[in-house]
């Protein structure tokens, strides 16, 4: 996720920002839905809402992630235990499937007066959340727009206070 983030920025300067400001603390909870990624920046100034919109897989993507995770029994046990296994993603990507969207399709919204694509505000917010999303990956599961508790948890997630080192998700 933060590749994409990175490549599909407008200004680095930017970016940089939103990483300081998400290692600094300033991204409040954030909330996951399908589809949806949300959160309030708070600056020394003002408190932003940031919404990163994503399209949720349809019903064959879905019908593909299924069959995809009845082939193989690993995946499923990984799944069990809180893990996203590596190999999902190459199985998915076989049938044109992935349950990590891409931010090259994602629309950052703010609501700052900003015009860097993404501002510093939802680059912060992208940071957080590739964080969050590595250490709970079957948050991937609801932000792609399953409602079934097997495959996702509520839809809020801790922010993480501590700084983080960069995803590795795409």
């Amino acid at each position: 996720w933060v590749d994409d983030v990175e490549q599909a920025a407008l200004d680095s300067d930017t970016l940089k920002r939103g990483r300081a400001y998400a290692r600094g603390g300033l991204v409040g909870p954030l909330t996951f839905a399908p589809g949806l990624v949300s959160a309030e920046v708070h600056t020394d100034d003002e408190s932003l809402h940031v919404r990163i919109r994503v399209d949720p897989l349809d019903e064959r993507e879905w019908g593909e992630v299924l069959a995809t995770l009845a082939s193989r029994s690993g995946h499923v046990a990984q799944l069990s235990s809180g893990t996203l296994p590596r190999e999902l993603d190459e199985d998915l990507a076989a049938v044109d499937v992935s349950l990590i969207p891409s931010m090259f399709d994602a629309d950052a919204t703010c609501t700052c007066e900003e015009w860097d694509v993404p501002c510093r505000h939802a680059a912060a917010v992208l940071y957080q959340a590739a964080w969050v999303l590595d250490d709970d990956p079957l948050l991937f599961f609801l932000l792609g727009g399953a409602r079934d508790r097997r495959f996702c948890n509520a839809g809020t997630a801790r922010t993480r206070r501590r700084p983080g080192r960069p995803s590795t998700m795409r």
